[in-house]
């Protein structure tokens, strides 16, 4: 993918495996850009019933104004406690960006 300077960046993490956990129902994400600007989201959900189906993708937009190599991270949190953790570098370049895993 490639954008111009300032870039505009889609993100994704994807939940893969395990069942449908109470504990995987509704997290609070927080995104980590590498460039000292957090996010993080906290949907509203309804209760957790047996058989609810999990969210499984997640996504976040974010713009990197200077060009470099940012790690991006995301954490799937429940009640303060971390449940799932993954990594992502991202190079932008002067004039365009190029994501990578």
């Amino acid at each position: 993918r490639m954008a111009f300077t300032a870039s505009d960046v889609l993100v994704a993490a994807q939940l893969v495996g395990g069942d449908e956990h109470e504990d995987f129902y509704c997290p609070e994400l927080e995104w980590e850009f590498g460039d000292g600007s957090p996010s993080r989201h906290q949907a509203d959900c309804e209760p957790f019933n047996p058989g609810t189906p999990l969210e499984r993708r997640f996504t976040s937009r974010h713009v990197y104004r200077r060009p470099g190599d940012y790690e991006v991270r995301v954490t799937l949190r429940r009640s303060n406690r971390a449940l799932a953790v993954a990594t992502t570098r991202v190079r932008v370049y002067f004039g365009s960006a190029v994501a990578s895993q």
